[in-house]
């Protein structure tokens, strides 16, 4: 009984939805995190019109985002998405394994 159910087609459903709501909740911890980058560009420059030659350009960056003042955010002020998921699992839980 139990496996039949769990084939089921809402039940699967139930569960695609456990998984992205999951993965949402991974990147939106993600934007309190800091991250880096880095960045190369090359630009190449013709000769001028009289002959004279010009130098190239090349140029290399890094940038680093730190979120330092996140406190008065106002993403912070709804309850977080994970606490929302958790609560949701306690009321519609359709595994015992998972619960």
């Amino acid at each position: 009984m139990a496996r039949a159910l769990s084939q089921h087609p809402a039940v699967k459903a139930l569960e695609v939805k456990r998984k992205v709501s999951e993965k949402a909740i991974d990147l939106a911890k993600q934007q309190y995190k800091p991250q880096w980058g880095g960045n190369a560009n090359y630009g190449y420059r013709d000769d001028m019109p009289s002959g004279q030659s010009r130098a190239d350009f090349f140029s290399v960056g890094v940038s680093f985002d730190v979120p330092l003042f996140t406190k008065n955010d106002k993403t912070k002020k709804s309850p977080p998405l994970w606490q929302i998921l958790k609560q949701s699992k306690q009321k519609n839980c359709c595994s015992p394994k998972k619960c």
